[in-house]
């Protein structure tokens, strides 16, 4: 047998990797749980690009335990409406396949809440994948978050909660992405495209969903109780 040459994950991110790649290396590096799938993640959220059309899926979802928070990252995945396609075969016969194509992908993460929370929304003023989050429009009053984001809740109480000191100082300096609070999770969206993201980038993320979220008063969640679904028929 020929000598081998051992690479590690850290000398592998030297080189232009993909977001794919950069998950998995996370979870390797920090000791995070590895997923290829996980569809309990597809539903979760109402907002723009989990409710787009298609073939949605969460795929390369690692999660842990981030100071005391549970988190997630995963890329997700939408596909366009699966093409009618035809394959000829040799002996004259015929096959028709589904032909999915993936049309966006997203790097989501998120970290869960001690309780649920009304909905919140930082949306970039310019390329954010929601459009028209839910709830009133307030004033952002840092004038550097001001100039690229609009605020959305559901009150101003609840913007105050989420945009605590250490909140806008970690977003600041954060690439622009759609920061999200729903339900019981922090949550950051951000759009792929062809760019792909490092483990750096992607912890970067994680640290900031995390502040985002111990920063919350418990005054929030005293106040805004966990609302009651609509009862099921009798």
């Amino acid at each position: 047998m020929g000598d081998v040459t051992e690479q590690t994950a850290s000398d592998e991110l030297d080189d232009e990797i993909s977001t794919i790649d950069s998950l998995r290396a996370l979870a390797l590096e920090h000791g995070y749980d590895y997923h290829d799938t996980d569809w309990s993640l597809v539903d979760r959220w109402g907002a723009p690009p989990f409710t787009a059309a298609g073939h949605r899926r969460a795929l390369d979802v690692v999660t842990g335990n981030q100071d005391g928070y549970e988190v997630a990252a995963f890329r997700f995945a939408v596909a366009e409406a699966a093409r009618a396609a035809q394959a000829e075969s040799t002996f004259g016969g015929g096959l028709r396949l589904s032909l999915p194509e993936v049309a966006d992908t997203y790097l989501v993460v998120a970290a869960a809440l001690p309780s649920p929370l009304p909905r919140f929304a930082l949306a970039p003023k310019e390329g954010a994948v929601d459009e028209v989050p839910f709830g009133h429009v307030f004033e952002c009053e840092d004038p550097g978050l001001a100039e690229r984001y609009d605020v959305y809740a559901a009150d101003g109480e609840v913007a105050s909660a989420v945009l605590h000191v250490a909140a806008v100082d970690k977003i600041r300096e954060h690439r622009v992405v759609d920061w999200r609070v729903e339900g019981r999770d922090v949550i950051a969206v951000d759009p792929l495209g062809g760019d792909e993201r490092s483990v750096a980038e992607i912890l970067a993320t994680v640290s900031a969903v995390v502040a985002i979220a111990s920063g919350i008063g418990n005054d929030a969640y005293q106040k805004h109780k966990t609302p009651a679904g609509y009862p099921p028929p009798a």
